[in-house]
């Protein structure tokens, strides 16, 4: 497995309105909506001093009036930065496991009771934010931000007894499908419903080619990554981020 190519395809399948390359490090903007697309993200070292391009990334993300967010990984040597970042007093937050399933070891455990349900991109985001409460500017730049993703994506629900009780959207690209913004129906949690829009998902993917699935976890859920373990799923790479946030500026992850 190429992490450096998977790394790769989760930058491309939750893609920034605005990118730039400075240097090695990439740029990454999108109005504010998630760290993941408003966020330096380190390919290389580069040749640029260090406070140097500190200080130019600052700029950047300043004249956008956004807080400046590193995103660090485990698979690229940072040369410093981290130590440097925390030294300036960024915050070290939301330490997150990227993991791996290879589709082919479900063979006949993907069987669910549920049917699934895709919806247009604006059904499915109003459906997401009555679970999922952030101010109503977000969930139009969640919407512009999924309508932007040039990969093959699939925005479903499963149902109970008439009442959909979760959600999630899968992207597709290349070998890998990728899982996003799953939720459950706050009042229907713990109820193994969240394990079988994953199945729904993951069927999805392998109907369009995918012979492996990733997700983002943060390290401290712990419910979450209890369920995929259970499925198989497994950590492959970690990442990070470094924020020094304006206290009128605050993103979701």
């Amino acid at each position: 497995m190429n992490l450096q190519q998977l790394e790769s395809i989760v930058l491309q399948s939750w893609p920034a309105f605005q990118q730039q390359e400075l240097d090695g490090w990439l740029l990454r903007f999108a109005e504010g909506y998630t760290k993941r697309a408003n966020s330096v993200n380190i390919l290389k070292s580069g040749t640029l001093p260090l406070d140097e391009k500190i200080a130019l990334c600052e700029n950047y993300y300043q004249e956008k009036h956004l807080p400046v967010v590193f995103r660090l990984t485990s698979l690229v040597t940072n040369s410093g930065l981290d130590q440097r970042l925390a030294q300036m007093a960024y915050q070290h937050v939301d330490l997150t496991s990227v993991q791996v399933l290879d589709l082919h070891t479900l063979e006949g455990r993907l069987v669910t009771d549920l049917e699934p349900c895709k919806h247009s991109v604006p059904d499915w985001v109003h459906i997401f934010h009555q679970w999922h409460k952030v101010p109503h500017e977000k969930q139009a730049l969640h919407q512009r931000l999924i309508e932007n993703i040039a990969s093959r994506k699939v925005l479903m629900t499963v149902s109970h007894e008439g009442k959909m009780v979760a959600a999630g959207m899968g992207v597709a690209e290349g070998a890998y499908v990728g899982l996003f913004d799953l939720i459950t129906s706050i009042s229907e949690r713990r109820r193994g419903f969240g394990a079988q829009l994953l199945k729904c998902l993951l069927n999805w993917g392998k109907q369009v080619g995918a012979s492996h699935a990733y997700l983002q976890v943060t390290h401290s859920n712990t419910a979450a990554k209890q369920l995929y373990a259970k499925l198989g799923f497994s950590e492959v790479y970690h990442y990070w981020y470094r924020v020094k946030p304006k206290p009128e500026d605050t993103l979701i992850r």
